[in-house]
């Protein structure tokens, strides 16, 4: 997972490369990364974030546990959290219409 602060977006872009979700250790490791990543970079600050994850792979069987996940780190750092690159998973299909949907978010 690479991390990036965008000044000219004002958001946080969080690309997963060859994540692969299988089981539910998976899931825990995910989100433990995650949260050390988020915490080393935000230092306890909100922000926006931009999920990349067209190299992302989910068991359709854990979508409950990640949903669980996402939303716990979500809660801890985001002030909104735009997903995008896996249509099959109901995300947008790529940046431009992540950026577009993080200004309507910031809207709200």
């Amino acid at each position: 997972m690479d991390i990036v602060y965008g000044a000219d977006v004002n958001a946080w872009t969080i690309t997963f490369r060859e994540v692969e979700l299988r089981t539910s250790t998976d899931v825990a490791l995910w989100q433990r990364a995650l949260d050390g990543l988020l915490e080393s970079n935000l230092h306890r600050q909100r922000a926006y974030l931009l999920l990349d994850m067209g190299d992302f792979v989910l068991n359709r069987k854990l979508a409950d546990e990640y949903q669980k996940a996402a939303k716990t780190i979500k809660n801890k750092y985001a002030f909104g959290m735009v997903p995008y690159g896996r249509r099959d998973l109901g995300q947008l299909p790529d940046r431009r219409t992540a950026l577009a949907a993080l200004e309507a978010l910031r809207q709200l």
